[in-house]
């Protein structure tokens, strides 16, 4: 495998994300010890391959696709006892939480493999909106032709 490209749904930590908004995750912070356990506790910050970012926002731009471009939060918890965990990351800017980022770069990066998470919002912590099942199936395409487009 040379190029990993994850498609999938996220949670806007962002108020003026929306139901079906579209990001690339540039990076991923995560709550997962995996990092700090083989770094020696240092932190280790993952990044997204370059090409495949810059190729993913242009093929949305030239298709007319509004994307964001920012840092993501993989989380290993799905649901946090803590109903304000989030307001922490959205504090720093933090546009989506998720799940799997940061472990998929972090082993793209290890294996010197290109990766890319491209984010459909399916879910507004701040306002606890979530997309409906029809949504789902139907208007989340969008990620998934950026993906193929990209596919190298």
């Amino acid at each position: 495998v040379e190029c990993l490209i994850r498609v999938g749904t996220c949670g806007a930590l962002q108020s003026e994300l929306e139901i079906g908004d579209l990001v690339l995750a540039m990076t991923a912070s995560t709550d997962s010890q995996t990092n700090k356990l083989r770094f020696k506790g240092m932190d280790y910050a993952p990044a997204a391959s370059f090409e495949l970012l810059m190729m993913a926002y242009q093929v949305a731009k030239e298709h007319d696709i509004n994307v964001l471009v920012g840092g993501v939060f993989s989380s290993d918890t799905f649901y946090n006892d803590n109903p304000d965990w989030w307001k922490l990351w959205a504090e720093q800017s933090t546009l989506v939480v998720e799940m799997e980022t940061n472990a998929l770069y972090s082993l793209a990066n290890r294996f010197k493999v290109n990766a890319l998470s491209i984010l459909t919002v399916s879910d507004r912590l701040a306002t606890g909106e979530r997309a409906t099942t029809q949504q789902r199936e139907k208007s989340f395409v969008k990620m998934a032709e950026i993906a193929l487009a990209i596919a190298i």
